[in-house]
């Protein structure tokens, strides 16, 4: 779908807001999306940004998913991180 499709679907669907929170929240808990897996998909998608705006894209889609951008996020691990944070997803 093209930008003037996905608009027009957001403007003409009744109750958009609520079906696409629905919608991702059941994709995020299928059984076959691991931690490791959305992990995997967000850095893939971090790592290709070319530009700042191209992160702040990706840190303000975290934030609308979440309620956390990218710096909340790093700034999270890294207190985990030195408190000794036991991760369920690392297996060493």
């Amino acid at each position: 779908m093209n930008l003037v499709e996905v608009k027009k679907e957001i403007e003409e669907r009744p109750y958009m807001l609520t079906k696409t929170g629905e919608t991702i929240y059941d994709l995020f808990m299928e059984d076959d999306n691991t931690i490791h897996d959305i992990g995997e998909g967000i850095i893939s998608v971090i790592e290709s940004c070319e530009t700042e705006e191209q992160l702040q894209l990706v840190s303000d889609t975290l934030a609308a998913v979440c309620g956390y951008n990218l710096t909340s996020i790093i700034q999270d691990i890294r207190e985990k991180d030195a408190n000794n944070h036991y991760w369920i997803g690392i297996i060493d």
